[in-house]
């Protein structure tokens, strides 16, 4: 079974349906595929994101994703929390069945400033019946966060309720997870000399913070990444082939999977989708097998040469709760900024004052 997976950072512009049949046209490079899957971040400003109102911003990706897949492929689901998109597709001689979604949030406040979304569903194909979870996140920016951006991603993997009593650990579900994971490179990379031969070794050179904190067992625990051949995903002059120097050059952008079972055909970026300050990542795997097992009993962790050979990766009893914390925080922060950005919010706030400052003149 061959998969097809892409993450996009829009850069919280509105994309237009050609812009985004253009990414997947450059994702698929005329190859077919039995799931295909694209994660998408900053979808929208982050005002609209914490009121949920992305309709306008969610409409155009839809309608660029169909206008490329819908010939050939059947639309399997579509999720969304905040800024951050999820849409997978499978061939019609796929049958998809138990499909459930989840979403959790890890920003500020357990906001949905950053967070992540998944499906988890079972595909047969030939007679052979594969359970697949893919998750698309966005975890914390910039520069020496990597612990939070560590923190983030066990928030997720033990918040993410895909209502069958897992998280998006699973014993016998293979696992995808992808977005803009914010790790960044401690070095400045010289990118005239990035090229296919060289780009592995200039990620070393530049240390970059996920091969580090991996290597240690401090992230992405079981979760393999293919050899990067490509130059760094971030952070570009929107339009350009330029770096924008106030960031370090990057590998923000990556693509993981659950290994021992799942073979990698490729693993590239897009260069020619260059309208945002971060270029999409794509990854071809093929499906033969069933993945590599890393859950105690218990849910902990099987690795026992990492730091944390018991670690819980089972759901997270405080979910429901952060969930609600997250919600009450999204609807802080978006009014806070319609309040304070807006010229209706100002209206209404300078209104709102008044009131408050006559009725104490009054009493």
């Amino acid at each position: 079974m061959n998969g097809l997976f892409a993450t996009f950072n829009c850069g919280k512009a509105l994309q237009s349906p050609d812009q985004v049949s253009k990414l997947v046209t450059q994702a698929l490079k005329s190859a077919n595929y039995h799931v295909v899957a694209f994660g998408f971040q900053e979808i929208c400003p982050i005002m609209e994101g914490c009121f949920g109102d992305y309709r306008q911003y969610l409409t155009p990706i839809l309608a660029g994703l169909d206008s490329v897949l819908s010939e050939s492929y059947q639309q399997v689901d579509v999720v969304a929390l905040g800024a951050i998109l999820l849409v997978v597709y499978a061939s019609p001689d796929v049958t998809i069945a138990t499909k459930t979604s989840a979403t959790a949030r890890c920003g500020m406040l357990k906001s949905g400033l950053k967070g992540g979304v998944g499906v988890r569903f079972k595909a047969s194909h030939n007679g052979t019946t594969r359970e697949i979870t893919i998750v698309t996140a966005h975890l914390a920016a910039n520069e020496g966060m990597s612990l939070a951006r560590n923190h983030n991603y066990y928030e997720l993997v033990t918040r993410l309720d895909f209502g069958d009593g897992y998280g998006a650990y699973k014993p016998g579900s293979h696992f995808v997870f992808m977005g803009d994971l914010n790790y960044r490179a401690l070095q400045e990379v010289n990118d005239e000399d990035v090229n296919e031969e060289t780009a592995g070794e200039r990620l070393r050179v530049a240390g970059d913070e996920l091969t580090k904190e991996m290597n240690q067992g401090r992230v992405l625990y079981g979760l393999e990444e293919a050899p990067i051949d490509f130059k760094p995903t971030y952070k570009f002059f929107p339009n350009t082939e330029t770096y924008n120097t106030k960031r370090i050059p990057s590998w923000c952008d990556r693509i993981l999977y659950l290994g021992g079972g799942a073979v990698v055909n490729w693993y590239h970026s897009l260069p020619e989708v260059n309208w945002s300050d971060h270029r999409p990542v794509a990854l071809s795997l093929t499906i033969d097998s069933d993945p590599v097992d890393i859950l105690t009993e218990e849910m902990s962790i099987a690795l026992t040469d990492k730091p944390y050979p018991n670690l819980y990766l089972g759901l997270s009893p405080q979910r429901d709760l952060y969930a609600t914390i997250g919600s009450l925080a999204d609807q802080t922060i978006g009014w806070s900024l319609y309040l304070g950005t807006t010229r209706r919010g100002n209206v209404y706030l300078g209104v709102g004052l008044l009131c408050v400052y006559l009725a104490f003149r009054i009493l």
